[in-house]
């Protein structure tokens, strides 16, 4: 985030208002019986609020990916991993295909998976739609989300207008 927390959890595009965090926060810090990361915290937050807010579909980021995200509480439509590199090594494992076999931990059996270009190697099997190698990350970025857009049968136009909105 750049501004605010809040700017992390959207339904529609609108940050989380705060009467929904205040609401929220509390009653997650007095059921925890451990101390969590920041990211667990956020995330536990995010899922109370798109429950409240009867969401038909909610985009989920990962924290670090693999087995143990707090991310995998969720059952899912559609997985998507964008790349394979040696960042969180000292978590992930110290080669590529250990990184891989770690983030592989999201993926679900009968869910299909939408991989980017260097992911793409470490996935070959049938439920892995690889998606065309581009000259910057954010090209390729913006090709998987409208793979995984256009698989869910998402092809309305809002595409390329959240696209274009994006910061």
């Amino acid at each position: 985030h750049i501004s605010s927390v809040r700017e992390r959890i959207r339904v529609n595009g609108e940050m989380i208002p705060e009467e929904a965090v205040l609401k929220y926060l509390p009653p997650l810090f007095n059921m925890i019986e451990e101390d969590l990361s920041f990211f667990y915290l956020l995330t536990s937050l995010s899922f109370l609020f798109f429950k409240a807010s009867h969401i038909d579909w909610a985009v989920v980021e990962v924290g670090l990916g693999g087995r143990f995200d707090a991310t995998n509480v969720i059952d899912s439509s559609l997985g998507g991993i964008t790349s394979i590199g040696y960042d969180h090594m000292a978590i992930l494992g110290s080669t590529l295909e250990k990184i891989a076999k770690e983030k592989a931990g999201i993926v679900r059996e009968g869910v299909p998976l939408i991989v980017g270009p260097s992911a793409a190697p470490f996935f070959p099997f049938a439920d892995a739609v690889a998606t065309p190698l581009k000259s910057f990350y954010d090209e390729e970025n913006c090709a998987i989300a409208r793979t995984a857009l256009k698989y869910l049968g998402v092809s309305d136009g809002s595409i390329e207008k959240g696209l274009q909105q994006r910061p």
